[in-house]
């Protein structure tokens, strides 16, 4: 699901000369496993699966993935290609009560590379080399804790004769 409403968005953020951010947010309580550290590795990537050979000696197994669901790559006739380039980086946002829990992830091609300076704590999610040699792709945190950014904020009400008055 996720995919698909980066996949609608991707045209939406086309047109501009400037790096463009696509951000996803939840309030839901278990949103710090969905857009966490993990769910960034997962939306980059897509479900991993276990490769063992079957009906051979078991000497090296590995982790692959068919991209099904990847928000950046896409196989096609064969090779490994980027798509979605007109999103820079995607952040992922879980929204609680009292702080929002920050993660982020790089597009290892975009028509716009984000500057990730401007946000200095916040871990993004990156390629080790685009593109990749013998479609291996190698992840690594720009931050090496991937552990979602805190920002505290406190809760502001405001009355309705206050909002009349802005």
């Amino acid at each position: 699901m996720l995919r698909r409403k980066v996949s609608s968005k991707a045209t939406q953020l086309s047109g501009n000369n400037i790096p463009r951010i696509l951000i996803i947010t939840s309030e839901h309580i278990g949103a710090d496993f969905l857009l966490g550290p993990r769910g960034a590795e997962i939306l980059l990537t897509s479900d991993t699966k276990i490769k063992v050979p079957i009906g051979k000696p078991i000497k090296k197994g590995g982790l692959i993935t068919d991209l099904k669901d990847s928000v950046f790559f896409r196989f096609k006739n064969g090779s490994l290609e980027s798509c979605r380039r007109s999103i820079s980086a995607i952040l992922l946002i879980s929204i609680f009560d009292d702080k929002s829990l920050i993660v982020g992830i790089l597009h290892p091609e975009p028509q716009y590379i984000f500057p990730i300076m401007i946000l200095p704590s916040v871990p993004f999610l990156k390629l080790k080399k685009w593109p990749p040699e013998n479609n291996i792709i190698e992840t690594e945190w720009v931050i090496n804790r991937p552990k979602a950014e805190k920002f505290y904020h406190k809760k502001i009400t405001i009355k309705d004769k206050e909002l009349k008055n802005i």
